[in-house]
């Protein structure tokens, strides 16, 4: 009756860990639905107190367009914009995330007017976002780079609104 007993226990616990085991979750799928497209618009240097020593108090913006793709996946929450300005860079964009976080990533030398800034990148905290048809497209980048021999913090903020054409 023991044997009999921990038999149908260790055949019960079997089948529950088999059971428990072969279920995983389903894949988490987004609508990426809209997103992909040519964008154009203006980026604006913004409040930017690490570029005033350089360059002064300027009020400096720069055309740019940007061809949004999703990449290999229409439903992995990842979409891809290419830049013109930012020298035709691959940004990922998390749309999975709620503020639609943009990856940090070397973009190499970016130009303000007549300065030229290197090892620019952008930073954690850059965001894009989008209207509810998807049409528009507002990005804020909090940049760093090097100027000369100074490393300025990722405290560059270069914001724009982008219309998809």
């Amino acid at each position: 009756m023991k044997k009999q007993f921990l038999f149908a226990l260790s055949a019960f616990f079997g089948i529950s860990v088999l059971l428990l085991s072969s279920c995983t979750p389903d894949p988490v799928e987004y609508d990426e639905t809209g997103y992909a497209g040519t964008y154009t618009g203006y980026h604006r240097l913004v409040d930017s107190a690490s570029l005033t020593p350089l360059l002064g108090d300027i009020d400096y913006s720069f055309l740019d367009t940007l061809v949004v793709t999703n990449g290999t996946s229409n439903k992995d929450g990842k979409i891809y914009a290419k830049s013109s300005y930012l020298g035709g860079n691959i940004i990922e964009i998390d749309i999975s995330k709620t503020s639609s976080n943009i990856t940090p990533k070397m973009i190499g030398t970016l130009n303000i007017e007549s300065t030229v800034l290197t090892d620019a990148k952008i930073g954690a905290g850059s965001t894009a976002t989008w209207n509810a048809t998807k049409d528009v497209a507002s990005v804020k980048i909090s940049a760093g780079a090097t100027y000369g021999v100074i490393v300025l913090p990722p405290s560059i903020r270069l914001w724009g609104d982008f219309t998809k054409i």
